[in-house]
């Protein structure tokens, strides 16, 4: 089945297409044909949709969608130094005289010589209130990918799993239930306290 985007507009209306098409055709394969005036995030995102809505074992999907989209934000954003550090202190640090802790990721067991080593979706979708205020950070709603095939309890747990690896919020992603991903956080909560303490 072939679906064609004529521009970037479009993109909108391809995600209601898709959700449709996961209903009444999820069995089939699409095609989807890029033309006309069709800047590289959107290409990248047809891409994405296109390959995603090809693999029908859930997992496997999901796992692909989260790959591709940390890859895209890691060089769009992470890579371009889009909070501007200098130094280990990022622009939002300098303008304060806080002192350099390297973001938010200074606190985290998995920042290993300033990069994230577990591959934590959630965590590039996070940016200060500093950084909201003056700049224009990436959402989870401008993914068009994330609109597509994820639901809003994904979406929840996508937000709000800071630093956790890959295969905990991928976990909690294929489960699809708030219920489980809400008793999973208390407990996280719940050991960091006690490890706190110890410390």
């Amino acid at each position: 089945m072939e679906i064609s985007v004529k521009n970037d507009k479009k993109l909108r209306k391809l995600t209601c297409k898709i959700k449709i098409l996961k209903i009444f055709k999820k069995n089939k394969t699409i095609k989807i044909n890029a033309i006309g005036n069709i800047n590289e995030k959107s290409a990248y995102e047809i891409e994405t949709i296109e390959k995603a809505f090809n693999i029908k074992d859930k997992r496997q999907r999901n796992d692909y969608i989260y790959d591709r989209i940390y890859e895209y934000i890691k060089k769009n954003y992470v890579e371009t130094n889009f909070c501007e550090f200098e130094n280990g202190a990022c622009i939002m640090e300098r303008a304060k005289n806080n002192k350099p802790c390297n973001g938010c990721c200074g606190h985290c067991d998995y920042l290993i010589e300033n990069n994230c080593s577990v591959k934590s979706l959630s965590c590039k979708f996070y940016y200060c209130p500093y950084i909201r205020k003056n700049k224009k950070p990436i959402k989870i709603s401008h993914i068009s990918s994330i609109n597509c095939y994820w639901n809003i309890r994904q979406k929840i747990m996508v937000h709000y799993n800071l630093f956790q690896p890959k295969d905990i919020l991928l976990r909690d992603i294929n489960n699809n239930s708030l219920i489980m991903w809400a008793y999973y956080l208390i407990k996280r909560i719940i050991n960091w306290i006690k490890n706190k303490k110890i410390s």
